[in-house]
């Protein structure tokens, strides 16, 4: 009999589609948003939007933090509700895992349609791609966290320096309905996670190597712990530094890509394999596997009477950040 999971989020269309492969689901069915019911596992993937009753076996109640500690609010009534929880964000949980890189791919993802495009089979079967572009970058323009700001100024450097020698995709710049678009033609892609903090990446670089497109990477101090050999490393904080590392790929492109391709095809197995949320149900599911049922309640964080104070102070901590981090550019004459 295959185990059954329920992962709760905030959203209304599924978002592990594209996670699920054949050998997982003869092992597991894994329901998104289940309404009550049994189950052997239940995972709250960043927050709900509606309290939840369900049963569900001893231990197996984990909450997956999906945001920057900068802009997660998890009161510690929310959390004290799980028996595990995996999130980068300190806090006095008796049972956390300071990891936190279980997101949702974007690869092959249509915002409009909120529907991939690739399903796993394809996704783990799909060749190294002919690469015919050097350097790409998908970002926004959002500005409210201290690294947004970092990265807007950053890719304006790289803008007036490198001009069409990279390809600059997102808003405002050129418009790409499918992510992969902009990865699978290029031997590399800039890649900003909105924070720093060890054990903390996203698909800001899972979907590059997806698309085996070597990561030029500004996040996780520890990412070479995850991926051996297939990043390289962009200082945020050291905007020359910076652009002389993306200056020295663009003219070594060929080869810097053929030197890190081994290691980016180990790392495609690792994400796919090791550090996607399948591997974290289905080792979770080993440690309660015998454990008996239980009925719960879970309420969502904002049912707690801290939230919105904590939401506030969160909000003006951010605010402070970030307008220190431009006046320090503006003395710097960045």
């Amino acid at each position: 009999m295959r185990a059954r999971v329920n992962l709760l989020t905030r959203h209304a269309y599924p978002l592990y589609t594209q996670h699920i492969g054949a050998q997982f689901s003869e092992k597991v069915e894994l329901v998104e948003n289940g309404d009550g019911g049994d189950w052997d596992l239940a995972i709250v993937f960043e927050g709900m939007s509606i309290p939840a009753a369900l049963t569900v076996r001893e231990g197996g109640l984990v909450f997956v933090s999906g945001e920057p500690p900068e802009i997660g609010i998890y009161p510690p009534g929310f959390l004290a509700q799980f028996d595990r929880v995996y999130s980068a964000k300190p806090g006095r949980h008796p049972d956390a895992v300071r990891i936190q890189h279980f997101n949702n791919w974007h690869f092959g993802y249509n915002g409009s349609e909120q529907s991939y495009r690739y399903d796993h089979a394809a996704l783990r079967a799909l060749p190294i791609p002919e690469k015919t572009r050097d350097i790409s970058v998908v970002t926004s323009n959002l500005s409210y966290l201290p690294n947004h700001f970092k990265r807007l100024h950053l890719i304006e450097r790289f803008r007036q320096r490198f001009g069409e020698r990279i390809d600059f995709f997102g808003r405002p710049h050129r418009f790409v309905e499918y992510k992969d678009e902009a990865l699978l033609p290029y031997r590399f892609h800039l890649c900003f996670e909105n924070s720093g903090v060890p054990g903390l990446w996203t698909e800001k670089i899972a979907d590059p190597i997806l698309g085996y497109a070597v990561p030029i990477y500004a996040g996780a101090p520890d990412i070479e712990k995850f991926f051996p050999g297939a990043v390289i490393r962009l200082d945020l904080d050291d905007p020359a530094a910076a652009e002389a590392v993306v200056a020295n790929v663009l003219d070594h492109a060929e080869e810097i890509y053929q030197t890190r391709l081994p290691a980016l095809i180990e790392a495609r197995r690792r994400l796919i394999e090791e550090h996607d949320l399948t591997a974290l149900i289905l080792a979770e599911l080993g440690r309660v596997q015998d454990a008996p049922p239980r009925a719960v309640r879970l309420a969502p964080p904002q049912a707690f009477a801290d939230f919105n104070w904590r939401e506030l102070g969160s909000r003006m901590h951010r605010r402070m950040r970030t307008l220190a981090t431009r006046a320090a550019y503006r003395l710097r004459g960045w």
